[in-house]
């Protein structure tokens, strides 16, 4: 080896490896990353991030780790009975969301309750239900319900249920309420007439002594006479309204006379009683029609007159 060599051998800074190592260290942490363990073992450390945080082999920083999700669940500060905010903000939700879905149903269905037809019949019932004689006849009205719908009708006697046969034709099966007395009983069909539109029901009524309206036997009726209706119009039940004969008319063929109601009179009210000022039943109502009075015309019901019940019986078809 030269001279010169050896000289410029021996005057390299002693440090210069070290030097060397730093600028790899630099390099690396500008862009290169080295592993953990390597650098660990580097930089003479015995154990590793979770011998740090916790134990020689790890175990308690791992428990304590559990332990930190563990409060995060639970709460640490908050009581057994409580839930987390979260929770109960989901709960609070779907509470809301049902009440809303309540309100909703009801609100759709208040206007069939509660409308310009409605409200008058019910003021009217209210009225009228004042009075002693009219809540003892609102008793004896029933609801006549069947597999094709739901009409009106009235106990006369023994069970017998005078009602319209339009109310009860083709039915499956006939139900009779007494929405007064909270009593529900099946009918069987004792008589009916399609031409008159006249049907009577019996129920057995298990010997209990059933409200009843008795049929008018000794008294006519004239144009102008005051009278009440009782029935079950636009899905409500026994409403009472007041009103006037307005005169007669003539059915299809003029063989026969109907009644003409001047009354608030609506589906539902067929087979209700028209009852005069002594509390008996002088005809059925079964339809509407238009009728002229005076200068202008008005919604008129139409009834069918009665006769004694065993005439009338005698003359309905078993």
């Amino acid at each position: 080896m030269s001279r010169e060599y050896r000289d410029r051998e021996e005057h390299v800074p002693k440090d210069a490896g070290h030097e060397a190592d730093r600028g790899e260290d630099t390099a690396r942490s500008d862009g290169m990353s080295m592993p953990a363990d390597e650098e660990a073992a580097r930089l003479g450390l015995t154990g590793t991030n979770a011998d740090r945080d916790g134990g020689a082999d790890g175990s308690d920083g791992a428990e304590g780790a559990e332990d930190r999700i563990d409060g995060d669940e639970a709460g640490d500060d908050i009581d057994g009975d409580e839930l987390p905010p979260r929770r109960t903000w989901i709960r609070n939700f779907v509470i809301v969301l049902v009440v809303l879905a309540l309100i909703a149903n009801a609100l759709a269905f208040l206007p069939r309750l509660f409308n310009l037809q409605t409200l008058p019949l019910l003021s009217q019932s209210r009225e009228l239900s004042g009075r002693e004689d009219v809540r003892r006849l609102k008793e004896a009205v029933v609801q006549v319900g069947t597999d094709n719908g739901k009409g009106s009708g009235f106990h006369v006697s023994d069970g017998y249920i005078v009602t319209n046969y339009h109310v009860i034709d083709g039915a499956a099966y006939i139900i009779v309420e007494f929405s007064g007395i909270g009593k529900r009983f099946a009918a069987d069909v004792a008589g009916f007439d399609p031409d008159l539109d006249l049907a009577v029901l019996r129920v057995d009524g298990e010997g209990e002594a059933l409200p009843a309206i008795e049929i008018e036997r000794e008294r006519g009726w004239s144009p102008g006479d005051r009278v009440y209706v009782i029935g079950n119009p636009l899905a409500l039940k026994q409403i009472a309204v007041e009103g006037e004969i307005a005169g007669t008319l003539l059915l299809g063929d003029g063989s026969d006379r109907v009644m003409a109601v001047d009354a608030p009179i609506h589906p539902g009210n067929s087979g209700s009683p028209v009852i005069n000022e002594h509390g008996r039943a002088i005809a059925v109502i079964y339809a509407v029609t238009a009728m002229e009075r005076g200068d202008e015309t008005r919604r008129v019901g139409l009834a069918v007159p009665l006769r004694e019940p065993e005439a009338l019986l005698s003359e309905l078809r078993p």
